[in-house]
């Protein structure tokens, strides 16, 4: 009797055992069910931040190209042309208002004057000449 009372209290202790590796199995499925789908949903979570991120760069890539437009080159371009012409136009006109443009249109002016009364002195020379043979071609009287 002791000993069937003994494999009794066994067989309740291996049932219970049974029932508690058949409780652990399905706990552990259950653990590598969540695993599983802990593992998915960090994949997806890792993947959207790569996509949110990729969408970030392309978003300052588009907003480079609107700076970057090829007709706002030009513009600028056209701007640093217009810039340059505007130096050398002043750079101009400092060089006509600076006192060596100024020594240079008062040698323009010297040469100028030099020549006009050279050209006097032409003319008189010339109507003194002509004064003096239309005297000896009048008749004496």
């Amino acid at each position: 009797m002791i000993a069937e009372n003994d494999v009794e209290t066994m067989q309740h202790t291996i049932t219970a055992q049974n029932e508690s590796v058949e409780k652990l199995k399905n706990g552990l499925d259950q653990m590598k069910i969540k695993l599983s789908e802990l593992k998915h949903k960090r994949d997806s979570l890792v993947m959207r931040s790569r996509s949110a991120e990729a969408q970030s760069h392309l978003q300052e890539a588009v907003r480079r190209v609107d700076i970057m437009d090829p007709s706002s080159e030009v513009n600028r371009f056209e701007e640093k042309v217009r810039r340059q012409e505007a130096m050398v136009a002043g750079h101009e006109e400092i060089e006509a208002s600076s006192i060596d443009g100024q020594f240079a249109s008062l040698d323009d002016d010297a040469n100028q004057s030099e020549i006009e009364d050279r050209l006097r002195a032409l003319k008189a020379g010339r109507s003194a000449a002509a004064g003096q043979q239309q005297q000896q071609d009048q008749p004496l009287r």
